[in-house]
Parts: C-alpha cells; sequence; structure tokens
C-alpha cells in the first residue's frame, strides 16, 4: 500500500452536536428492533452447517482439516501463520489464474469467504471490466485462459475487489427513525461522490475504461448461483451482495412508493411477519428480511450455538457479508450505549492526505445538511443504480451528467426542519453534470448543494478562519467538477501516459507501477501535494469570490488559504486500530497543521 494512510479504510462518526444516545435514551419498540434481528439467526446457522463442508466450518483462531494443512492460515501454538509459496498451483481457496492465495489475509474469516463465494456460485468469479483503447492496444484475436473476453480485463478471485482500498464514513443518528431518513437520502448522493472520488484507473497491469473500482468489487464477490443470475428463472436475484442499495427503507414522507422500482426480493414472508407485529415498519422490515436472503457465508464452529437475544453475532455474520453502498447499523447489542449508524461507503481511496479529509469533511457537512434543513434527495432508485452506472465511466466527473431532481428545497421553508408537507412534494427530475448538482442551475430553478452547504456553515459556529478552512475543501471538490482540479484516476492516467517506458499499449509495466507508487508515497511522506492536481493561485483567487458568502472579511484570509491549497494542508494522521464494534470504526482521524514549505 501507499503509506499508512491509503493502506485503512477511513471511518469517523458524526453526532449532532457531540451528543451521544445511550440505550437508557432508546425508546422500547427501538430496543425491540434490535432483539427481532436475531430472531431466525440460529436456525438459519444450523441449516447453513449442514449444507457446507465440515471443514468450512471454521474455528476462529484455528483450522484442523485435511485441506488446510498447507494453508496460507494454519496456526502454530502461538497463531503463528506459514505463507503458501508463491505458486498459482497451490491456490486452494481461490483457484485463480493470477493471485496468490498467500496474500490472504491470515484470519480464517477471509480464505472461507473466497472458496465459498466460489463453491456458492459453482464456478469462480468473472470480473469484467473494459480495457482503454489506446493507439497501440492490442487485441488478442483468439481468446486464452488468461484474456477470456478479447476487449475485457478478466480478473477471476475476490482479491481483485476486496483488495482495492476505499474511503468510507460511518454516522451515529439521534434516533432509528433519523437513521432511516439519512440512509435514503445518503443513498441518492452516493453515485455523485463516487464520481468525485474515482480513483481506480488500473487492474491487473491494464489501463481501465472506468475510473472508479464498486463494480469491480460488485463482481469480486458475487456467490450468485446459475439460477440465480437468470433473470427468467423465479430464483432470480437482481444484485450481487455487494451492490448500490435496492430500496429505501424508511418511512418518511419524501419516499413514495414510486421511488422503490427495483426488482422484488425474494424475503422470508415468516420474518416479514414477525417483524411487522412487532411493530416495525414495513419498508425497514423489508430490509432487514431482505438481508436473510442472502446465505451466511461464513460459520465459525464455536459461535453457532449461542443466545440470540444476548449475543448478536449471527445478525452481524449476515449483516457484514451483505455489502451495499449505503448500510444501516442497528446497535451492536441491547445494552450498548452505541445507536443507530449510517455507514457511507462508495467512495474511492485518495492519493493524498488533503483530499482525504476534504471528501470526509464534505460528506460530514451533508450529514449535517439532511439532519438540520428541509431538504429531499429522493429519485427513484432505477435511476440511482443509473447514475451509478454513469459513475465509473472514464472523466465521468466531467463528461457524464446525472439524474437528480431540481426542487430539493422550498424556498423560505427549508430551514423549518419541522415545516410539514415539502418531503411529500414529487420529484421534478434533471440530468445534469457533477458541476451542476454542486453549484445550481439557475435556469431550472435549481440552487445547487454548495450554496446550501455554505449558508449551514456560515451559520455554525467557528472563526472565520476555521470556516474558511472547510471552504478550501469544498474548493477542492468544486474545482474537480469544473476541471480545475484532477481526480485521483484522472492524475494516475496522465502519469502513465507520460512515462517513457508507456508504448501508447493500456500495459502498466513493473517500471511504470512502481515509478507511480514512489511518485505517490513522494507526495505523502515529504508533505509536498503534487501541484499539478491543483490550480495556480490566479485560479484560486476567481475561484473564492465566486463561492465563499461571507463578505469582505473574508479578503484578509485569502493569502492564508493560498498557503494551504499550495501545500500546507491539514492532515488526515491515522492513530487507532480497527474497533469495528465502537462508535468510531475502523479509524478515527484527527486532523493536525503540516509543517512543510511553500512551494
Amino acid at each position: 500500500m501507499l503509506n499508512q494512510v491509503t493502506s485503512h479504510f477511513w471511518i469517523t462518526t458524526f453526532q449532532p452536536e457531540g451528543k451521544s444516545f445511550p440505550n437508557t435514551q432508546r425508546p422500547q419498540d427501538q430496543l425491540r428492533l434490535v432483539a427481532l434481528l436475531h430472531i431466525h439467526c440460529s436456525e438459519l446457522m444450523t441449516t447453513q452447517k449442514k449444507i457446507v463442508e465440515l471443514e468450512d466450518i471454521q474455528p476462529e483462531n484455528e483450522l484442523h482439516n485435511e485441506e488446510t494443512k498447507n494453508s496460507p492460515m494454519q496456526a502454530n501454538e502461538e497463531h503463528k501463520t506459514e505463507p503458501l509459496p508463491l505458486s498459482t498451483s497451490e491456490n486452494i481457496y481461490s483457484k485463480s489464474l493470477f493471485t496468490f492465495d498467500a496474500a490472504i489475509n491470515p484470519h480464517p474469516r477471509f480464505p472461507t469467504l473466497s472458496k465459498m463465494i466460489r463453491t456458492r456460485r459453482g464456478e469462480k468469479v468473472c470480473i469484467k471490466v473494459p480495457l482503454f483503447m489506446d493507439s497501440k492496444t492490442v487485441i488478442p484475436s483468439v481468446p486464452t485462459p488468461e484474456d477470456p473476453f478479447p476487449g475485457q480485463i478478466y480478473m477471476d478471485s475476490m482479491a481483485f475487489g476486496m483488495g482495492c482500498c476505499c474511503l468510507q464514513l460511518t454516522f451515529e443518528a439521534e434516533s432509528i427513525k433519523a437513521a432511516c431518513r439519512l440512509h435514503d437520502q445518503l443513498l441518492v448522493l452516493a453515485p455523485i461522490l463516487s464520481a468525485l472520488s474515482a480513483s481506480a484507473p488500473i487492474f491487473r497491469g491494464k489501463l481501465a475504461d472506468i475510473d472508479l473500482r464498486f463494480n469491480v468489487i460488485e463482481q469480486s464477490v458475487d456467490d450468485r448461483t446459475p439460477e440465480e443470475r437468470d433473470p427468467t428463472n423465479p430464483k432470480f436475484v437482481n444484485k450481487s451482495r455487494y451492490s448500490m442499495n435496492s430500496h429505501f427503507i424508511s418511512n418518511d414522507p419524501s419516499v413514495m412508493p414510486h421511488h422503490n422500482d427495483s426488482v422484488p426480493l425474494n424475503v422470508d414472508p415468516e420474518l416479514m411477519n414477525d417483524l411487522k407485529v412487532a411493530g416495525v415498519e414495513e419498508r425497514l422490515a423489508y430490509h432487514i428480511a431482505g438481508l436473510f436472503a442472502r446465505d451466511p457465508l461464513v460459520v465459525f464452529e464455536k459461535a453457532i450455538d449461542v443466545d440470540d437475544a444476548k449475543v448478536t453475532s449471527h445478525f452481524e455474520n449476515l449483516q457484514s457479508t451483505n455489502w451495499n453502498a449505503i448500510r444501516f447499523k442497528p446497535p451492536p447489542s441491547m445494552d450498548s450505549e452505541i445507536g443507530w449508524r449510517v455507514e457511507f461507503r462508495p467512495m474511492d481511496i485518495q492519493l493524498t492526505d488533503n483530499e482525504n479529509a476534504a471528501l470526509s469533511a464534505f460528506v460530514a457537512l451533508l450529514v449535517k445538511l439532511i439532519t438540520e434543513y428541509n431538504v429531499n434527495f429522493i429519485i427513484p432508485i432505477s435511476l440511482c443504480d443509473k447514475n451509478m452506472e454513469r459513475a465509473h465511466k472514464r472523466d465521468a466527473v466531467l463528461n457524464q451528467k446525472f439524474f437528480f431532481r431540481t426542487n430539493i428545497i422550498t424556498e423560505g421553508e427549508y430551514k423549518n426542519n419541522n415545516a410539514e408537507g415539502f418531503h411529500a412534494e414529487k420529484e421534478v427530475i434533471e440530468e445534469m453534470t457533477i458541476l451542476e448538482i454542486l453549484v445550481g442551475k439557475a435556469s431550472k430553478g435549481y440552487k445547487g448543494i454548495l450554496p446550501l452547504v455554505e449558508e449551514l456553515i456560515a451559520e455554525m459556529p467557528g472563526t472565520i478562519e476555521e470556516k474558511a478552512k472547510v471552504s478550501s475543501y469544498l474548493q477542492l471538490l468544486r474545482g474537480r467538477a469544473s476541471g480545475h482540479f484532477k481526480t485521483g484516476a484522472k492524475y494516475i492516467r496522465e502519469f502513465v501516459h507520460n512515462h517513457p517506458d508507456y508504448k501508447q499499449d493500456s500495459i502498466i509495466t513493473n517500471e511504470i507501477a512502481y515509478d507511480l507508487m514512489k511518485n505517490i508515497e513522494s507526495h505523502n511522506a515529504s508533505n509536498i501535494q503534487p501541484v499539478e492536481m491543483y490550480m495556480t493561485h490566479q485560479a484560486i483567487n476567481e475561484e473564492m469570490q465566486k463561492i465563499f458568502l461571507w463578505g469582505s472579511e473574508m479578503i484578509s484570509c485569502f493569502s492564508q488559504l493560498i498557503n494551504d491549497i499550495s501545500g500546507q494542508f491539514l492532515s488526515l494522521i491515522h492513530i487507532s486500530e480497527p474497533t469495528r464494534p465502537e462508535r468510531i470504526s475502523y479509524a478515527v482521524f484527527c486532523l493536525k497543521k503540516k509543517k512543510n514549505k511553500r512551494l
């Protein structure tokens, strides 16, 4: 991995006004849902134990079957591992032609996931990404085992998807109702943020004709059987386990029946009935039942017979292997002080600390906008899916248009979050560029997201300098949407095209790959941002005057902002190990002023 920053999933937690919501403050009907989430788990896990091979039911800390004697995670008494030889002939889990099982995380969960996805599917995963056609790109005339789909980059193991880094953020909401609404509003924004974050133009040593990793992961863990992949079969399942969400879950008036227009899931009617009888609203009950429509992929031998009224491991087994762009996360236990959370998952990891901080700050501001203003982004699920398809396209942030509603607010009412009636207004949809979505489109009466966020920032406490710092992050994203700044994917493509060893054949040689990694690493290790990704000082001043709304006081901050955008960014610092069950998951980040010279 490039460095400590880019090798971790970045996750932070947003709590309105710094509040936490302990268990004692939750209504009893919300507590009942936590218990109901687990009512069918024991039966499901026991059934799964019968249908998988014995060696696929793994003890948590050791493996003891014939097939894993030479496995990469065979543990001795001190729980150390003996890695497999670097040979694809030893790939007992993935059966990959390209990746080595020795590279799989040694915890039993991960090689078992690789094997069970392949076993349940009935064949290896089949990942296809369009190849970028350069002037000297050669397409094989005859399919081969390594390239069975001419014109496509073929990959055949989970590692190609789950090996991708990403930027994820988790937010704690005030209540279950607030969490469901936040889940749905953020779902519409997922493709927009994906396009803004695009940083993945290379797969299996070749330039791809896409810029985003999301669809690659979607294909890499697709465990659907042939029947489930057949649209004409009654068992058809519309999407992979890793995909855009198939439905909205809130009962908010902003979500109308026609918005949930995806292919229905084959949910368990008994579970649906149990949830509804207990008072769970139908859309949320459908979401929970939808998790149970998937088989569990990993079953730990010592964790089958547990008390589901007290232990949530069975539910988390299903929850943690249903990877959607937005994840609704109930409290981890009945007595936990952690509340209802929403995880925002679609963005690519960025090349520098500052870009990760900018996207993290922007999403946090969007969450605050959704929770404090009367805004409504909801459009039909089918259009969200189309938007995500477009977000993968090369230079989508500049060249694609996305379905988006123009009536996201009602003038004069949007700052009253208790207003009734607006959320039920039917959407007016326009296809717009990312820039138009961010800054507005006056000809359509659309105000734009950034003007609303800037109004929100102006009303928040803080000094002018602090607000200017946040606005420099917004400026970076606005600059990407206008073409002043490059996405990570654009930067990588241009580096490859300008490398002396590149032959305009779409092939990334070892030398190119090494130099690219050293180039990116140097920008982070030396605290110097790549200048070619940012605007000139003159352009910065011009753009600032367009977007800052705080009057003449802001002029005094321009000099400091120019210094910051030239290289003295706030730094995203990793300070913790994975803590998934906690309120702050995987990693905590803090912001620290970098001490580097001006360029």
